[in-house]
Parts: C-alpha cells; sequence; structure tokens
C-alpha cells in the first residue's frame, strides 16, 4: 500500500499561485467588478476552500470566495451582483461565493447569517426570479449558512486576501467545538443523500475524519491521501476509485453501493467516538 500512497501523493495539483492565468484572469475580473458594483460598501474579498489549500482541480473545483462587506447589500446591488455572476462563472471555473455583512460575525454564532450566496446550483433558480421579477423579495429575510462554520476556520489557516483588511481584522475566531459539530453535521447530512455526489461524500468523510484524529485541514485531494495512510484497508479500493474520479481519470468500474454503504457505516461510527 506504500506505493498506492506514494502514487497518489506526487499527482499534480493547482493552489492559487500555481493554478493557469485563465483562472486567475476570472478571480481578477471578479474582484474588479465586485468592486465597481459595491464600492465603499466593499470591505474585503477572500479566497477559500481548494484553491487556498493547494487541492484545486480544474475539471471539478469550484473558485470559493467570501466578500465581507460593511453594510447590507441593497436590492438593486444584488441584482446586479448576481446578473454579474451568472455571466463570469463558469468562464472557465465554477464560483461559489458568499456576502457577509461584517456586524454579523460578530459575535460569531453558529450558524452565521449570510446576505448572499451564488454558487452554479442556484444558477436556475436566480435565472427563474429574474425573469419572474420575485428577485424584488431577495431583502425580505435573512439566511442562516451553517457550512459557514467549516469555511471560515479554513479561511482563518489557509485564505487568502485578494482585497481589502486582513483576514484577522475581518473575522472572528471559530470555537473548535463549532467547527467540530459543523463537520461531523455535514457529513451526517451527506450520507443521507447517497446518490448526490458520492465521490465528494468519501473525500469530505475522510478529510473530517483526519481533523478529527490529527487536527488536520485538508483539501479534499489531501483527504483521499491521508484516507489511504489512516483508514482500514478494506475501504481503500473505495478511496482509490473517489480519488481517481476526483481527478478526472476514467475507471472501468464504478462506486458499488454495498461498499459506499459500508464506509459510510464506518465513518460515522469513527467520527461519534
Amino acid at each position: 500500500m506504500q506505493r498506492e500512497r506514494e502514487t497518489f501523493s506526487s499527482m499534480a495539483y493547482y493552489s492559487w499561485a500555481t493554478c493557469s492565468k485563465v483562472i486567475q484572469s476570472e478571480v481578477a475580473t471578479l474582484q474588479t467588478e465586485l468592486q465597481r458594483l459595491l464600492g465603499q460598501n466593499l470591505l474585503g474579498i477572500y479566497l477559500h476552500g481548494s484553491l487556498a489549500l493547494g487541492g484545486f482541480q480544474p475539471g471539478r473545483s469550484d473558485i470559493d470566495v467570501i466578500v465581507v462587506t460593511a453594510q447590507r447589500i441593497d436590492l438593486e446591488a444584488k441584482r446586479r451582483c448576481i446578473e454579474l455572476l451568472l455571466r463570469i462563472s463558469m468562464m472557465p471555473c465554477p464560483l461559489d461565493i458568499r456576502f457577509l455583512v461584517q456586524h454579523d460575525l460578530f459575535p460569531f454564532q453558529h450558524p452565521l447569517l449570510c446576505d448572499l450566496h451564488y454558487s452554479e446550483t442556484h444558477r436556475e433558480s436566480y435565472q427563474q426570479e429574474l425573469r419572474s421579477g420575485t428577485w424584488k423579495d431577495w431583502n425580505g429575510k435573512s439566511q442562516r449558512d451553517p457550512d459557514l462554520t467549516v469555511h471560515l476556520m479554513v479561511l482563518q489557516r489557509y485564505g487568502i486576501c485578494l482585497y481589502g483588511k486582513p483576514i484577522a481584522e475581518v473575522f472572528p475566531l471559530v470555537p473548535e467545538r463549532d467547527f467540530r459539530d459543523a463537520i461531523i453535521k455535514d457529513i451526517q447530512v451527506a450520507r443521507g443523500k447517497p446518490l448526490y455526489d458520492p465521490i465528494s461524500f468519501i473525500l469530505n468523510a475522510c478529510r473530517a475524519c483526519a481533523y478529527l484524529q490529527d487536527g488536520a485541514i485538508l483539501s479534499k485531494d489531501a483527504g483521499g491521501v491521508w484516507g489511504l495512510a489512516h483508514l482500514p484497508e478494506q475501504y481503500h479500493p473505495l478511496i482509490h476509485q473517489a480519488l481517481a474520479l476526483y481527478r478526472g481519470e476514467r475507471l472501468g468500474r464504478h462506486v458499488q453501493h454495498v461498499a459506499w454503504d459500508d464506509f459510510a457505516a464506518y465513518m460515522h461510527e469513527a467520527m461519534l467516538l
């Protein structure tokens, strides 16, 4: 198994410093346009996720961004932001971007409020709301986002400030207990949706276990490599397969449901110990 781990550890993946100029250009366009749209309300733009952690896969990964504003974004500015994101996301990589208001961050309270969230899973609904006029209801209610607890912890350890104030000045410290509870909850929720994204579930479960056992915050790719080094050998073929598919390799066999169920049950018990 040592050769297997060395093979996966040596395969190429990307960070912000090593990603292609096309991806850097997409982020630069986002930064420039948000500065223009939000003006003095904009406090900072921050990169987190796989591009900050060094596990970015251009064929699968999102560009993960958090934007912080001094005040809530007004309705018209939100409309213009969503129109911008609909235009530049997928050029070439999908954007996953959350807009937060600074005074909502302190004191830290899980789950945090999110003023606006765009990802490709929301593309069709945003397009429909812009056509129908229901976008005018966007400021009618506040939404709490449980995923922000995990994102902020990654941001504090590995995040990159693209524009604005330093990370330490803008974001609160995430209590370790809240972070542990959040990653366990994420895996429990994902386990209930086995057909949604089994590859991400397997790799996310590995990296959640890496944090719970070693205190390590890893990318999905690095989480899979950790799983090959630390989890029982009976699950290595499944992890091997998930890593290969995540990296865009073609395999003759796909993940078997029985193997997935066994792995999910094992990880559930391991995280509750």
